[in-house]
């Protein structure tokens, strides 16, 4: 289910007849006021599927998302030039020869399904199964399904590709058969060694992550992305939940209000009524709060320094410790973490990327704690509860290192007053002449009248003043 129809109060955009249908089901505010922005503009919604405009030229803005996060990598914008007569003309006949190729691709593969067709009968008949369960065999099996991976083949196609299609248009630039053949007859990437492959795959993986996780570098590519991306998780959590029964609430909102997309909200038919009857607010309100906190936030957001990252990866840690061991109250230990957090909670952190388990505190370099602090933030570095066997084994390998002369539990510096019988004060007047009582009395009340600061009334000297 889709984000149900705003307020009465909360106007709904009117979107243009051609767009798609999923995009039409997600109601978008226009005008949702922003208590502690009072100037917010008026964000009018952008189709999915809408083209931007060949003759316009995008520069960066001053107020987008890669300006707002410089740190982050910013994807390229696309030149958009005018094809010249001779370079139409080329592109049209590359176009009619890959449309004949295609064609005759297409009939060699028909005559190749219908022999496999045939030949499928013939097997359903020998082994006496029925045609879908080779169907399913044929779609689920992992033999038959490709894997989507940094493989070698693609590794030096990404290379090769980076080198002859740098400095080349968009319309010129060669196509992927072509920059096979090129492949095949540079002796360079030939016979590799290990190392080398190694660092092939890894420039294809971070190509590919730059592009899957690289900021938008206008306002409108991040419109786009945003209302494309908000129409598949519509689909895919109304087919969680018809599918599982699972229950969803997303909410979406821009972090400045520079953004060029707006707020809204995604839930499944189950949970329409959650924030009615839990919270006592409807969807569009919980929103409106949401992009508040959000837009504020992100102008308060402290930076990366080694102060903040100290106390957010100790926020981090002692969070999650809470939530792992259903305790409240629990907090992290160092000095005793095998003793005090794994045999008495039952959790342990895995993936600690500092080379000794300590406070954040006491980790002195940004860098370190920038690794933790994304470790933490991914899930890189999380807290796992053990198995009663885990923690047998856990126990018996402490005794055992004990055992061996190695201190396991570090014990607290002993108190300066241990050994002194300790007990209730006693009150005036109990076990203590009269004379010593008024003794004291008159000596408390003498420093305190010696504590008074002098009165101007009686201070002649301007050094005293």
């Amino acid at each position: 289910m889709s984000s149900s129809p705003p307020p009465a109060d909360a106007p709904t955009a009117t979107l243009p007849a051609d767009t798609p249908p999923a995009v039409q089901s997600v109601p978008v505010p226009v005008d949702i006021p922003v208590e502690s922005h009072p100037s917010s503009p008026q964000i009018s919604p952008l189709p999915t599927g809408a083209e931007p405009e060949t003759s316009r030229t995008y520069q960066l803005g001053p107020a987008t998302h890669a300006d707002s996060n410089s740190a982050t990598f910013v994807q390229p914008v696309k030149k958009l030039s005018k094809l010249s007569d001779t370079q139409k003309a080329s592109q049209k006949l590359r176009r009619q020869i890959a449309q004949e190729a295609h064609e005759k691709l297409i009939k060699e593969f028909n005559v190749l399904i219908e022999r496999h067709s045939n030949e499928q009968a013939d097997l359903v008949k020998r082994h006496d199964v029925k045609p879908e369960y080779l169907d399913k065999l044929k779609g689920t099996s992992k033999h038959f399904n490709a894997k989507r991976e940094a493989n070698l083949e693609n590794s030096k196609l990404h290379k090769k590709s980076l080198e002859v299609n740098a400095d080349r248009a968009v319309g010129d630039r060669l196509h992927i058969n072509d920059i096979r053949q090129l492949v095949k007859d540079d002796p360079d990437l030939q016979n590799l060694s290990k190392a080398q492959e190694a660092e092939l795959r890894e420039e294809l993986t971070a190509s590919r992550e730059e592009k899957k996780r690289g900021a938008r570098p206008t306002n409108r590519s991040a419109a786009q992305d945003y209302h494309r991306h908000l129409e598949w998780f519509n689909d895919e959590i109304n087919s969680l939940a018809a599918c599982t029964g699972a229950a969803a609430v997303c909410f979406f909102t821009r972090t400045s209000l520079e953004d060029g997309f707006e707020p809204n909200w995604i839930c499944s038919p189950n949970a329409a009524n959650f924030a009615e009857d839990s919270l006592g607010r409807n969807m569009w309100d919980i929103t409106r709060l949401f992009e508040q906190w959000a837009c504020t936030m992100s102008k308060v957001r402290k930076p990366d320094s080694l102060a903040s990252l100290r106390e957010q990866c100790s926020k981090l840690i002692n969070g999650g410790l809470k939530t792992a061991s259903k305790l409240g109250t629990a907090a992290m230990n160092y000095q005793n973490y095998n003793t005090q957090v794994i045999e008495r909670l039952g959790v342990k952190l895995v993936g600690w990327t500092h080379n000794k388990l300590v406070s954040p505190y006491e980790i002195h370099s940004v860098d370190d704690l920038r690794m933790l602090h994304n470790a933490l933030v991914c899930g890189a570095c999380f807290w796992m509860r053990l198995s009663k066997r885990e923690m047998t084994r856990h126990k018996v390998d402490m005794e055992e290192r004990e055992a061996a002369g190695e201190v396991v539990v570090k014990k607290r510096k002993a108190r300066s007053d241990k050994g002194i019988p300790k007990g209730p004060r006693k009150k005036p007047g109990r076990g203590r002449p009269i004379e010593e009582e008024e003794a004291t009395k008159r000596a408390g009340a003498a420093k305190a009248k010696s504590q008074v600061p002098p009165s101007n009334e009686y201070i002649e000297d301007s050094d005293l003043e």
